[in-house]
């Protein structure tokens, strides 16, 4: 319609050089109006929730990073997806313990976050990004999505990749993989255990307080990942500590940031060691992320994984008995389990929530972890290559 009133106007009137000349220009202005709008535009109308993708397998300290992220966040308000293998999606109901009103945590179902549940996690951060069509950094400013143990993560990297689709306002950060030292050592790794590691961007070489410590067994296993994934950031951890800027797409605060430009203040909380969040991100993401993301080849849609099962057991109307619960988790059967983990109800311990898990090469963990929010009641998983209905009858 424009284009036609120019094009009559210049047919019934004729004008003289510099009306043509002044007309050019205002057309000019409009154009450059236009560009310095989209490219001097506010910040925060444009900028994308960052996410930070950890994975790794069975056993190797996920959810204790998760732990240690939420705990340790300082001014950072985060949003917590996980996903869990078994029925029972025992990891959400660690992480929720540990995260305050600020932080949401998004419960996937049950199975494969690379395969069916793709849409659950598209969904789960569309609901983030859903307010006002941009990202409400006054409500969450990071996103983290844990992955099953039994995941080969390139269908979820492509998925936060996309630049279109209900993610396409996301930006995928870092793809963290975390492994069990001990058990890499000692045992030769799953196939997607090694895809876990070939998409890592930064590894995780966990629990290295079980090996020796002259040094040899930390040089070997740290050769065997390079062996895998020659390009990314490997760092040495006890219980998946590690400081969150080395994870995280964020700076620290300090004397040469805080007085910058090149950080961005995603908070006004006071803090004593504020966190900056990227305003573009990058700076995390290895040498093969691109080829990786853009890779059409799957070893998930190609061959089954692992072939793993899982059952869950949940008793509300009764507390365990300690030396019923000892003999059942120390026997042969459930010592060749991949995985065993679940918080209990114990007797004599009515008013503390324990929590029990089996990782690594037949390791058990017991531990108090806090009070309960409701009623007690004992939620158990297993996961392992024959998980049948049997073990159950023996656990109850």
């Amino acid at each position: 319609a424009i284009a036609i009133a120019i094009a009559t106007n210049k047919c019934a009137t004729m004008p003289s050089s510099s009306e043509e000349a002044d007309a050019e220009a205002s057309r000019v202005n409009i154009f450059l109006h236009a560009e310095n709008t989209r490219i001097f535009s506010n910040d925060h109308l444009d900028r994308r929730l960052p996410v930070t993708l950890v994975t790794g397998h069975l056993g190797s300290g996920k959810t204790t990073l998760l732990k240690h992220i939420l705990t340790n966040r300082s001014n950072l308000r985060i949003a917590a997806a996980i996903n869990d293998f078994a029925e029972l999606n025992i990891d959400e109901k660690l992480v929720k313990n540990v995260a305050d009103g600020a932080e949401r945590v998004v419960e996937l179902s049950n199975g494969c976050v690379c395969c069916h549940l793709l849409d659950d996690l598209k969904e789960a951060v569309f609901k983030l990004l859903e307010k006002g069509g941009a990202v409400d950094t006054d409500e969450v400013n990071y996103l983290l999505v844990e992955t099953s143990g039994v995941t080969d993560p390139m269908s979820v990297i492509r998925t936060l990749d996309a630049k279109f689709g209900k993610t396409f306002r996301a930006r995928l950060d870092a793809v963290v993989t975390v492994i069990d030292s001990d058990q890499f050592l000692h045992s030769p790794p799953s196939l997607e255990a090694i895809a876990q590691l070939r998409a890592a961007d930064i590894v995780l070489m966990n629990k290295v307080d079980l090996l020796q410590s002259n040094g040899a067994d930390l040089d070997l296993v740290e050769g065997r990942i390079r062996s895998y994934n020659p390009t990314a950031e490997v760092y040495r951890t006890v219980r998946s500590n590690i400081p969150l800027h080395k994870i995280l797409d964020v700076s620290p605060a300090d004397a040469e940031s805080a007085g910058g430009d090149a950080v961005i203040p995603i908070s006004h909380e006071r803090t004593k060691v504020p966190l900056y969040v990227s305003s573009v991100g990058g700076a995390l993401r290895g040498e093969g992320s691109s080829s990786i993301s853009g890779s059409n080849s799957s070893s998930h849609s190609q061959k089954k994984l692992s072939g793993y099962s899982s059952i869950s057991v949940t008793l509300d109307d009764r507390p365990l008995n300690l030396a019923k619960l000892e003999k059942f988790i120390t026997s042969a059967r459930v010592q060749k389990l991949a995985r065993m983990k679940g918080v209990l109800w114990i007797h004599g311990m009515d008013s503390h929530r324990c929590v029990l898990h089996l990782s690594g090469r037949g390791r058990l963990g017991f531990e108090q972890d806090g009070k309960w929010s409701g009623p007690p009641k004992s939620e158990l998983a297993f996961i392992g290559p024959n998980v049948d209905a049997e073990l159950e009858k023996e656990f109850a």
